[in-house]
This record gives structure tokens, sequence and C-alpha cells, in this order.
């Protein structure tokens, strides 16, 4: 079936202060997602991941005496610059955050980093790149079962009091793949939905200039006579009798009837991706009748600008196509079986 991704980015804001004391706080935790499950109409889950994108400790520490900076002789060499500023952040007045990975399903958490929060002279505040603590990289891949946490550990000087602050921020991107499936439930989209006398459309008419007319027009016409062109930008319910043209920005679906189905119906499709760089698919559905005798699950018309007619036989042949080069079946079961 075909497979389509979707990304969306999330925010990640939390804060820790004196009622965090010792706890592990959760900053993330993969998706609710579940494998398996409808994301959007028509859609399932079949993978996703994560990747965080940015993640950074935003620190007040006001409940400790100001720290001065390092002085730097002249006879200091690097190394003893390097010790100087080590000294100011680990053996003075200070807190320390935390870090740990673990696996969504486990209780358990895994360190990987610690930070020395001090109070730096100067300074209201600082800014720590957690990020430096997982990777090297532009990202963090969680997959779909990571979490990630921080904790304030008491090293001499007590947990966050009323007038600290540590602010942990930062972003991430789920990437969903999607497999398209058989919708049951259905928006509307339009007006006209509920006519429940379709057209005799034995002889389909020359429709070789369609007019332009996005308003659906009323589908029992005399003289078998088709509906006007009516213009889709997204998935529809068809009715017997309507010519539908589909200018698309995403992957649309489009459901034909399963009642009123009289011999000789007819439904007419074109589309067009209104897109100069991609070139969207419409998925359409059955909905329980066969398909040129066969059950078939879905159809996929991928070709731009291919106008294709669907006309039901019988209940014993169901639909068949006018173009049937034109599209793709995506999964067909033989008949009588499960």
């Amino acid at each position: 079936m075909p497979i389509s991704s979707v990304n969306r980015a999330r925010s990640i804001v939390i804060s820790l202060n004196s009622a965090s004391a010792s706890n592990i706080i959760t900053v993330y935790t993969s998706s609710t997602l579940t494998l398996g499950s409808e994301f959007i109409e028509g859609y399932t889950i079949v993978s996703y991941n994560c990747f965080v994108k940015n993640l950074k400790a935003f620190v007040q520490i006001n409940s400790l005496d100001e720290v001065a900076l390092p002085l730097f002789s002249p006879r200091d060499t690097e190394t003893d610059k390097l010790m100087k500023v080590i000294d100011l952040e680990w053996n003075n007045p200070r807190k320390q955050l935390n870090v740990f990975t673990g696996i969504k399903t486990d209780d358990n958490w895994q360190q990987i980093g610690s930070i020395s929060l001090i109070n730096n002279y100067g300074y209201p505040f600082k800014i720590y790149n957690l990020m430096d603590l997982f990777t090297d990289t532009l990202a963090l891949e969680i997959g779909d079962n990571g979490k990630i946490g921080v904790q304030i550990e008491n090293v001499g000087y007590g947990f966050l009091e009323a007038s600290d602050l540590v602010t942990i921020h930062g972003s991430y991107v789920e990437e969903i793949f999607l497999k398209s499936t058989e919708v049951t439930n259905y928006y509307i989209y339009g007006s006209n939905q509920n006519n429940t006398t379709p057209p005799d459309n034995t002889t389909p008419p020359d429709n070789t200039t369609p007019p332009d007319n996005t308003t659906p027009p009323d589908n029992q016409l005399e003289d078998q006579e088709m509906a006007n062109w009516v213009i889709k930008s997204g998935s529809h319910r068809a009715n017997i009798g309507e010519k539908l043209a589909f200018v698309l920005t995403d992957i649309a679906t489009l459901t034909l009837p399963n009642s009123n189905l009289t011999p000789g119906g007819e439904i007419k499709v074109i589309k067009h991706s209104n897109d100069e760089y991609n070139s969207y698919q419409l998925d359409i559905y059955v909905n329980g009748a066969f398909f040129q005798g066969k059950s078939v699950e879905s159809i996929t018309l991928e070709a731009d600008n291919d106008e294709v007619s669907f006309i039901f036989v019988n209940d014993d042949i169901g639909w068949i196509p006018t173009k049937p080069n034109a599209l793709m079946i995506v999964e067909t079961l033989p008949y009588g079986t499960t």
C-alpha cells in the first residue's frame, strides 16, 4: 500500500523548583502514538521516530553566594587555566543537575551526565546546552520508545530553593509513516450529498470541454446528462452521476458509493496536483463493492490530468474503469477469501 510521511514539531518546557526536590522529572517521553492506530482518517501508523533538535537549561541560582571569576596570571599555562575553570564549576558552593535517559516501558533511568549549577559573579543567569551530554550531531534520535529525565541532586548545599529556578526548554520532531487504509467514517465536503435517485447514465456524454462550475448541481438530471464538474481539494465521498476534479496539495481519498447502485451508474474522476514539485496520489475506495469482478480494497490514481470513469455494471462485476492502465490496484483479494 502507498506509504506517506508526516513530520510535526513539538516544544519542550519543564520548570524545576523547590518542590522538585530529588525527583527525576520526565522532560520527554516517546509519543502516545501506537503502531496500527489511525492517525488521520484513512491512514494508520506503520512506524514513527523522534529527533530531539534542541535541549537547553536556563539556570538562576540565587540561594548561593556568588562565585568570583577565576584570575589568570601571566605565568599560567593552558592547563593551569583549565584547572581554575574546573575548580570554579565544581569546587564551589553549588547545586547539581543530573541528566538521564531510558526506555519508555522501563521504570529504570540511566544517568548520562551532570551539570554544576553555581551563582556566577556578574551574571543574573546561565544557559547550558544539554545536547552536548547526548550527542555531537545536530539531532538526538530517540526512536519510538525513548525518554529523557532530569534531577536536582543535593551535593552538600541542598536542593533548589524558592529563589532558584531551572527551566528545561527545547524542541523535537516526530517523523510519522502512514499507510492508507479503508475508511469507515467520512467527512463530507460540499453540499447535495443526500440524493437518493441516481440518474440513468448508460451513455456517458462527451465532456471534452468541462465547464467551469464549482457548485455541485442536482444529481437528478434529465436527458441522461451527468452533473457539471465539481472541484475538490480534499477527501470526498461520491454520489452516482458526479464528475469530480481534484486539485490537490496533499494526498486525498475518494470513496465510491455503496448504496443506490444502478447498473450503468457512472462517476468521472480527474486529478491535478497543485504543486510543481510533487504529484499527489488519489486513493479510491470501492467501499464494499467488487471491482472488475474482484474484491479490492482500494485503487490509486497517480497520473495527473488523466480522466477516468467508473461505471457500475452489477453486483457480480461491480465497478469497471474506462482507463484501467491509469490505475494501480494496491490490494486485491480473490473472490471468496478473507
